[in-house]
């Protein structure tokens, strides 16, 4: 299988997928940039019969930041499968507003997708909106999506506490644990040892 990483930015942006390709997407919210609402769009299109395709995101929303993202699959042959897997850690005062939407055209009989969207919320004034939609157009297709957002649960937070670590790096562990699966999934050991070097917590704040 391919693997492409994807440097998200604010515009739209489009990738045709010609053959089996799992896509890491990759967001740097270390700037200023995402202190106003950002928006930012993402299309992949299956235009080729047998293609796969895997899109896996871990997102960090830092404090004070609001984004907006769109991520689109379009199924347009028969054949063809998608798993979408998103999970993002929101800290206090930011927000995610997350829109998933699978299309499967009528000629795409024989369609496997799946959409889901998990979201670790941190702190006072953390929001999350998500809004996963599925559109078929043809009755030949297994299609699923599913989204939850939570707190960190505090028996945990106590628990680590209760052996000597500070709040802050008993939540930094929670987090890490929270996204270390999603993380496993990446195929390319490269990548992987790199995003997670990157993922690593300070003491106060994240660093990506």
């Amino acid at each position: 299988m391919k693997i492409e990483t994807i440097n998200i930015n604010n515009n739209i942006n489009t990738y045709k997928a010609t053959e089996d390709t799992q896509y890491i997407l990759q967001m740097d919210t270390s700037n200023n940039k995402y202190k106003s609402i950002n928006e930012i769009s993402i299309d992949f299109i299956l235009a080729k019969e047998d293609v796969n395709l895997q899109i896996i995101g871990p997102m960090i929303i830092r404090e004070e930041q609001n984004i907006k993202i769109s991520i689109q699959v379009k199924h347009m042959v028969p054949n063809t499968s998608c798993e979408v897997l998103i999970k993002s850690v929101i800290f206090p005062h930011s927000s995610l507003d997350f829109l998933g939407r699978i299309y499967i055209d009528n000629h795409s009989r024989n369609t496997t997708a799946s959409l889901k969207d998990n979201s670790l919320l941190i702190g006072e004034g953390a929001r999350k909106y998500s809004r996963p939609v599925l559109e078929i157009h043809n009755n030949e297709v297994k299609a699923s999506h599913g989204s939850a957002s939570g707190n960190i649960d505090p028996l945990s937070l106590y628990y680590l506490q209760s052996r000597g670590l500070n709040k802050s790096q008993s939540e930094n562990i929670l987090i890490e644990g929270f996204l270390d699966d999603l993380i496993n999934r990446i195929n390319d050991r490269g990548i992987r040892d790199k995003l997670i070097k990157e993922l690593k917590f300070k003491e106060k704040e994240p660093i990506i």
